[in-house]
Formats: structure tokens, sequence, C-alpha cells
């Protein structure tokens, strides 16, 4: 049997001749290279090998090239100059389009072998630092033991992978035939939108065919949890059971009934709107797969910690802004992204912590504006890794709107939302924004729809909504708002503040006072620019100003340049 060490690469040349080069030996095997470009047409002809036009020309050319001798061809200029179209002066260090359809190529080719398996006597592979393709023998792989490994999802650790089964029929259903399978491919589409998953389904429901042996996933270190469930329409009602489950014991993490009235009319919706509700459940932060991890990851030490660890330390982080996590969350992130440089929901994450490092104080040590520039950069290259997320453009309007870059912090945070509508922590950013802006027609439809889309809405949302029930002097609800704002942060006692003093709550609104001083006693300086970036609505400002003194914050502490004089009447 061939050992580990002995994993052979092929290599081809332009004249027909061919060897197998060990990789530790130099022992050599003939292999064909009308092999290799059969292995490429079965990957090109493959419903499992998502991957665009170009991208497809992209696996194409560079074999051909390998082929050929011309290894040495295989460079960023080449391939964006004959393959993707870009004029002579296409400068690589401008324009990263061939680094960012190489990340692609390399998922595409890894889900494919993931979903096909190893059929062929060749496996092809684009390692990362270059573009120059490997051809593997795939009998060494198995005979060596790796198949599995290597085509696991988990090549990148930050990636929780989780199985979509096509969920039982119960009762007569010849007149919603299809709609099963609609809602689970609703449901995978779903999962989709959110970076850190990767998502299967089953043979059961592909139309092709030629979706994933569902044993072949489970035989291997492959599949995370197991989505599953029945579905029965009766009597003009949809009755829905959908199970979470952990796929290496079968331990049922999370399990739920749904009822809906059906009708015919509206049945596509209630079946969408079902599984944004299900998606929205288990794979936003602070849902079911993300509280699962994050109880696999206590106790854990920090040099094991993998990437998707990391960002399980961010969003336990933002549940509660405390200082000390706030430091472990971005040590750790500094290391993932050095280590894991395809993870653009990590970068995403490091960015908010350099925009939370000014914001409120947290890195107070370090210049305000190297660390906005770092958050900046941050997200920009959550960006070019992951064009197609929500996560870069998140990151990036927030860190916009901290500069007081309002357009393109809207800009930017509305693109996100549109890649994912079930995002409910960038609905609240962008509800709160609207809300500061004193734009109350955009704030409160994203605002109100929050608390569906994530019942742990965390602090963004309940600022929006007491700032909204401020202005309109419903002062008990504004209360009940600014208590459900984690405590560590300045704003949240802010809003307590304010609050309390207009109920005539004096000696509470005292004691918020105070804890915004224990905080930090030279937080800021400001508490007005910390809630609103500097970018708050000049009569907000003023009313929240205004109980602020009245609350007994000294009038030094909150002097606050008031926005342009031409701003539209608040309310």
């Amino acid at each position: 049997m061939t050992s580990s060490a002995e994993l052979r690469v092929i290599t081809a040349s332009g004249d027909g001749s061919e060897a197998v080069i060990c990789a530790e030996t130099t022992a050599f095997e003939a292999v064909s290279a009308a092999e290799i470009r059969k292995e490429v047409q079965r990957i090109l002809c493959s419903a499992q090998f998502n991957a665009s036009e170009r991208n497809r020309r992209f696996l194409e050319y560079v074999v051909e090239e390998k082929l050929a001798g011309r290894s040495e061809r295989i460079k960023a200029y080449t391939i964006a100059t004959v393959v993707f179209g870009r004029g002579v002066h296409f400068d690589p260090q401008q324009d990263p389009v061939v680094r960012m359809e190489a990340r692609r190529l390399r998922r595409s080719l890894e889900r494919f072998y993931l979903t096909e398996g190893e059929h062929g006597p060749v496996r092809i592979t684009v390692p990362k630092g270059g573009y120059v393709p490997e051809f593997h023998d795939s009998m060494a792989l198995a005979e060596a033991g790796v198949e599995n490994s290597s085509a696991a999802p988990h090549s990148s650790d930050y990636v929780a992978s989780v199985l979509v089964k096509q969920f039982e029929v119960e009762g007569d259903q010849s007149i919603f035939l299809s709609y099963g399978h609609g809602l689970t491919r609703q449901l995978m589409i779903g999962l989709c939108r959110y970076p850190h998953l990767c998502v299967f389904g089953s043979r059961s429901h592909s139309p092709s065919g030629l979706a994933l042996d569902e044993s072949t996933l489970l035989a291997g270190p492959n599949v995370d949890y197991i989505l599953t469930g029945s579905k029965a329409v009766a009597a003009g009602r949809l009755h829905v059971d959908a199970v979470l489950l952990e796929a290496r014991t079968g331990r049922v993490l999370w399990g739920q009934n749904f009822e809906r009235e059906l009708q015919p009319k509206g049945i596509l919706n209630v079946r969408d709107d079902l599984a944004n509700l299900i998606v929205r459940t288990l794979a936003q932060p602070f849902g079911v797969i993300f509280d699962h991890r994050a109880r696999q990851a206590v106790g854990r030490e920090r040099p094991a910690l993998t990437t998707f660890d990391c960002m399980v330390l961010f969003h336990q982080y933002r549940r509660s802004y405390r200082r000390k996590l706030y430091w472990s969350a971005r040590e750790s992130l500094e290391r993932a992204v050095a280590s894991d440089s395809d993870c653009a929901e990590a970068f995403a994450c490091l960015s908010h912590l350099y925009t939370d490092g000014h914001r409120f104080g947290l890195a107070s040590e370090e210049p305000s504006d190297g660390l906005r520039q770092r958050a900046t950069a941050l997200a920009h290259k959550a960006i070019e890794i992951a064009p197609d997320s929500s996560c870069g453009y998140h990151a990036l309007g927030l860190a916009y709107w901290f500069q007081q870059d309002v357009e393109a912090s809207l800009r930017a945070t509305q693109t996100a939302l549109a890649l994912n509508t079930n995002a409910a922590e960038v609905a609240a950013d962008l509800g709160l924004h609207w809300s500061l802006l004193g734009v109350w027609e955009r704030a409160l439809p994203l605002l109100d729809n929050v608390s569906l889309m994530n019942p742990v809405h965390g602090a963004t949302h309940c600022a929006g909504l007491c700032l909204d029930h401020f202005v309109a002097e419903r002062f008990e609800q504004a209360l009940a708002s600014a208590r459900e704002i984690p405590l560590p942060v300045a704003y949240g006692h802010a809003l307590r503040a304010i609050s309390l003093v207009r109920l005539d709550r004096r000696e509470e609104a005292a004691d918020a006072v105070r804890c915004i001083l224990d905080i930090d006693s030279q937080y800021g300086e400001d508490v007005l620019p910390d809630l609103g970036g500097g970018n708050l609505h000049p009569d907000l400002a003023d009313r929240v100003a205004e109980a602020l003194g009245d609350a007994g914050l000294a009038r030094e502490r909150h002097s606050y340049a008031l926005g342009s004089a031409t701003a539209p009447k608040l309310r």
C-alpha cells in the first residue's frame, strides 16, 4: 500500500509523454493525458460543479497549458488577458479578478469531489499560492486513506456543513406534489447565504439525479449537521416538522412544529416565509448552529481554536460587549486571518472589532485613525474574497458610518441586506442608522421586522426602538427597550438615563449616568457621537443632550456639534 508520504502528482509534457512523480520519492509511473482531459470533461458536465462560465474556461485553460508543458506561463496576467478578456495594461496588483476567481474555482472543485467522489484515475486541484494545476493519482489517495479528509468541506476550518434532506411526506400530497421539493430548495438557498455554512442536498431532491450520495457524506467527517423533517397538507393547512441533528451522534439539537394556513394564490409565499424562518433560527448569529459550536469551543485552548471557533468568540463578545471578550476575539481572529486568508467572514468580523475598538474606546491606546483605516481595509478584503456575501458589505457599512461617510455607509449596508434578506443584524443596523438620521419611514419597518427575524436581536435593534419611543414621548416603552441593551455598552446606559429622567425617576437616571462613567472615566468624552457616529439628526441630538444633562451628565461631557440646520424636522 502506498503511504501518505508517497502520494503521487501527475505531470505531463506536450509531446504526449506523461509521468507520475511521487511527491517525496523519485518513482515514476505512466499515465495518459487523455485521462486528465476526460476528468476535466467529467467535472464540466457535472451538475455539482457550480462554477461560472469563465471559471470553466479558467479550468480548461490552466489544464491545457500544464499538459502542453507551459506551466511557467500560467500567471495572473496571462489568465486575465487570455481567459477573462482583460486588456494588455492589466495590473494584477490593482485588479484582483484572477485571485478572486481562483478562490471560487478551488471551492467549486472541492465541492465537486465531495459530492461526486473519486470515479476516475485523476483528481485535479489548483493549490493556493498559484494557478498551476496539480493532477493527483486517485488510487494513491484512496490507498493512503485520505480521500474523505481531502474532499471534506473542512479544508477551511471555519466551515460548518449542513446536509438538507428531503422532508418526508405524510398523507396524500398529490395536490402539492412538488411543494416539498420547493421547500427543500428554499432552505438550501437560504442557508447558502451564510458564508460560514457549506450546504449540501441529498440525491432524493436533485432534478439532475447527480446530487451527492448521503452515505458517501455520512461515512466520513464531511457533515456536521443534518436538517430533516416531515410535511403534510390537510384541510387547507400546511404542517411542517423540522429537526436539526448532529451528524456524528444523531443527537437532536433543535426541533419545531410549524402550521400555516394555505391559500392557493399565496402558497409559495407561505413556503418561502417558512423556509426563511427556519434558516434564520438555525444559521444566523445567536442561532442554533452558532450556539452549538460555542458550547463545543468552551475550554478549548486558543492555539487549537478553528477559524469558525474564533468567529463564535466574536459573536459571544457581541452579545455582551465585554472588554475581556473583545480582546480574546480580536487576538484569535488576527491569528485566524493570518493562517486562513480565504475566510471572508473572519475578515469581516475582525473589521467589526476594529470599528468597535475606536467606537467604544476598547482599544483606546491605539490611534483612532489607524483603527478606522484597518476596519475599512479588512471589510474590503472580505468583499474581495466573497463579493456575493453580505458579511463584508455589512462590515464596510459600519466602518463608513463611524467615519461619518453616511452615503457610503447606507449604500454598503443596503447591499448587505439585499444579498441576505435573512440577516437580522444587518437589518437592525440599517434600521438604527435610518432612525438616527430621523428617517422613520425607513427605520421602523426594518426595526419592527428584526424581532421576527431573530428574537435574540441584541443591542442595535433595541437602541433604534428606544429612540423611536423617546421621540414619540412613549418613555415607558423607551425604557423597556433600553433595558434590553447589554449593560457594558455605554450608550445602553445613556438611553436608559434619558428614558428614566423623562419619567421623573431621577435617582435611577443618576445611577445610569454613574454606570456610563464607570465604564471608562475618559470614555470618548462624549456619548452622543458614540451613539450616532457623528451622524445624529440635529433635533434628536438636542433632545438626547438635554435629557442627559437633566440626568446629571456634565455638559462638557456631552457637548455635541449639531448637524445641518437644514435637516428635515424630526417629528
